[in-house]
């Protein structure tokens, strides 16, 4: 990964003056099918230098009991979204009256109001919710009764859908302003305000560029327009003035081409 454009390598030391940030090209989301594909293309078709043979092969022969320790294929009845929930971080919240709130962000539908306030052990009991990084505008709750997550989205359906790493950005920005993230709507407003300044310096910096690409152009054609430039005249030892030859008498010319005033001062008339 250090070879991909605005990796930040392994040190401060190690990337050096290298201007990771500006050198960055790929999304999130590119990044994550460049390294999906790095792993599941790329490395576990390649030899291993360790086992000798590519690790998918070996993971197969693992599988299909061709080896002593191998299980077997296991069973196909595998829930992937159930997997990759289970993967997802999660935290411990109450219900109540006005949803489940976290990060300040509130959640809420109807299936929470069998929850709201419920107690266990004498304490406000609490329930099990994920979410996924990359977009947090639902929470999967882990609903007692049906044992599977549901999702609760927003309590607020104008909200617009943001990742964690946004929702970090807003409060930094609050802050560099002198600003707290008292609720979700300053998160919301300053989150419309930095993608509103994003896409204004996008169009500016669309414009700067569509400017100078005009301006080369503009170069570039005056430069096919331009006649050749006019050959220079000797210089004659005589500056300053206008001089026409009008006397077709023989005339001495040194090896410089150079006519002197007295060579010509008989032949010419001037102009000052």
């Amino acid at each position: 990964m250090h070879a991909l454009p605005g990796a930040t390598f392994a040190s401060p030391n190690q990337r050096g003056e290298y201007k990771a940030e500006a050198k960055a090209k790929m999304t999130l989301r590119e990044l994550q099918h460049w390294l999906l594909h790095l792993i599941v293309g790329v490395y576990h078709n390649r030899v291993h230098d360790g086992i000798g043979c590519p690790p998918l092969l070996r993971w197969t022969q693992g599988l299909a009991g061709r080896t002593p320790t191998g299980p077997g294929l296991p069973g196909s009845n595998i829930d992937a979204r159930r997997l990759r929930l289970d993967f997802l971080p999660f935290s411990e919240r109450t219900v109540q009256p006005e949803g489940i709130v976290w990060d300040k962000i509130w959640y809420r539908d109807p299936l929470l109001s069998q929850w709201v306030r419920a107690d266990e052990d004498r304490r406000r009991r609490k329930f099990k919710v994920r979410r996924d990084p990359t977009d947090i505008s639902k929470l999967y709750f882990l609903d007692p009764a049906l044992g599977d997550y549901v999702e609760i989205p927003y309590r607020d359906y104008g909200r617009p859908s943001i990742s964690l790493w946004d929702y970090r950005a807003a409060e930094t920005w609050l802050r560099r302003q002198g600003k707290a993230a008292e609720n979700e709507a300053a998160i919301f407003d300053a989150y419309e305000d930095m993608h509103r300044i994003t896409v204004e310096a996008t169009r500016e910096t669309g414009r700067v560029r569509r400017d100078l690409a005009r301006q080369r152009e503009v170069r570039k054609h005056r430069a096919a327009l331009t006649l050749d430039p006019p050959m220079e005249r000797p210089q004659g030892r005589r500056k300053g003035h206008l001089a026409v030859v009008v006397d077709n008498g023989p005339v001495r010319v040194d090896d410089e081409f150079d006519i002197r005033d007295d060579e010509i001062n008989s032949g010419v008339e001037e102009w000052s």
